[in-house]
């Protein structure tokens, strides 16, 4: 049986070799940056918006923690602070001095770095691992051991002083090139902060129709709430408010509706009207 031999040049041979060595060089390459980008990956649970900072998770320049109205954030200034909406409560006065993140260690202290890796602040709960962060509902922030034990506090727990903030809004509808009011919708929002939570309502509401200018008008009732608005860091109170025309002429039979939305946002330190404005010339069935 005839015998069929294969061969490579030494030319391929060599093609071949040089082809591995810079597969593998790649590959090298490829496991090193991600191996870099593992160990320098923000061990966070920020962008969920978390409560806590656990074992070995950290927090960089511009994370925080969040539990509704508190906020525990890591400043571009190097200060760790605890804030409840603009209030601050608690500080690490580390503030100018280069701090870049804060870690919950394993072996429970928790600190706070520059870039160059040195120490600025910490809590002294070392010798404890296991141990985590919690910002809690009653705006203390508490490092506890793995026994739920408290080691280190902010001291904030009772909150800030309880205080009670009101605003108004309203709207008015002038007819075009006279300025003679049509009618007026206005709301009252009345909040309590009392140190925990934060709690509000829409207090009034009223509705005023400016005859002879408003004749054909009629206030027909509303909807109304409150909830927190943790991207404002900011209780907002809403008003939604219909009315409707009728032509006087009921031979003409005009008959629509206009809704009037209000918003009204308050904080500890006071309020804004954050929204305001209507819609006009809706069928009449329409929903406010």
């Amino acid at each position: 049986m005839p015998i069929k031999l294969s061969f490579q040049s030494p030319q391929d041979t060599n093609t071949g070799t040089r082809r591995g060595a810079v597969a593998r060089f790649v590959l090298a390459v490829l496991l090193a940056i991600a191996t870099l980008t593992t160990a320098l990956a923000p061990s966070s649970w920020a962008a969920a918006g978390g409560s806590s900072l656990q074992p070995g998770q950290t927090l960089y320049n511009g994370q925080s923690l969040v539990n509704g109205g508190l906020g525990m954030v890591m400043q571009s200034d190097g200060n760790f602070v605890l804030y409840f909406g603009s209030q601050a409560l608690w500080q690490s006065g580390t503030s100018g001095r280069g701090g870049t993140r804060v870690s919950m260690q394993g072996d429970g202290n928790l600190v706070i770095y520059n870039s160059a890796n040195q120490w600025l602040w910490q809590s002294g709960t070392g010798g404890h691992s296991g141990s985590r962060l919690e910002l809690q509902s009653d705006m203390n922030a508490v490092v506890y051991d793995s026994a739920n034990r408290p080691l280190w506090q902010s001291g904030t727990g009772a909150g800030v002083p309880t205080s009670r903030e009101s605003g108004s809004n309203c709207d008015t509808r002038t007819l075009a090139g006279i300025g003679a009011s049509v009618y007026r919708v206005c709301m009252k929002a009345t909040d309590s902060y009392n140190g925990v939570a934060v709690t509000g309502y829409v207090s009034s509401a009223s509705c005023n129709i400016n005859f002879p200018t408003g004749v054909g008008w009629a206030c027909k009732g509303f909807t109304r709430g409150s909830y927190w608005n943790s991207s404002l860091h900011a209780w907002e109170d809403w008003l939604n408010y219909k009315l409707v025309y009728v032509s006087p002429d009921v031979r003409v039979g005009v008959y629509y509706a206009n809704c009037v939305y209000l918003r009204v946002d308050t904080r500890p330190n006071g309020y804004t009207t954050y929204q305001n404005f209507e819609v006009p010339n809706l069928a009449s069935g329409t929903t406010c």
